[in-house]
C-alpha cells in the first residue's frame, strides 16, 4: 500500500488541501471550526506526514491543531515549494493552487526521503 502524503497551502482566509497517491483536493476555511473538522478527516487516512510551508504564521493553527492530535506534521521552508511547482509545472507562468499544494507534498517527500539517508 502507498504511503499517504498530504499537502496544505496556507493562506490567510483558506487552508487547500491536496491528498496524494489519489490526487484528491479540497479547501477548508482557515478558522478553529474548519481545522478541527480537518484534523478528523486527515486523521482517517492514516498519513504518513502532512506538510505545510510556513507562511507569515497563518499555519499557526492547523500546525497546532495536527500536533496536538499526534498526527505527522512537518513545516518546511516556502522557497524549497515555489522550486518544486516550478518544477513540476515547467511550461506555465505561473503554478495553480492544486499545483502549488501538491508541491507542498513533493517537497515534503522530497526532504524526508534526503534526511532518511
Amino acid at each position: 500500500m502507498a504511503s499517504i502524503n498530504v499537502g496544505i497551502d496556507v493562506g490567510k482566509d483558506a487552508l487547500a488541501v491536496a491528498v496524494l497517491p489519489g490526487g484528491e483536493s479540497f479547501t477548508e476555511v482557515n478558522d478553529e471550526r474548519a481545522v478541527t473538522r480537518l484534523v478528523k478527516r486527515l486523521g482517517a487516512f492514516g498519513c504518513e506526514r502532512i506538510v505545510l510551508e510556513a507562511s507569515g504564521r497563518y499555519e499557526t493553527l492547523v500546525v497546532g491543531a495536527l500536533a496536538a492530535a499526534g498526527l505527522p506534521v512537518a513545516v518546511v521552508n516556502p522557497r524549497q515549494v515555489r522550486d518544486f511547482a516550478r518544477a513540476w509545472t515547467v511550461g506555465q507562468d505561473r503554478p495553480d493552487r492544486r499545483a502549488r499544494n501538491r508541491a507542498v507534498c513533493g517537497a515534503g517527500s522530497a526532504a524526508d526521503s534526503r534526511a532518511a539517508r
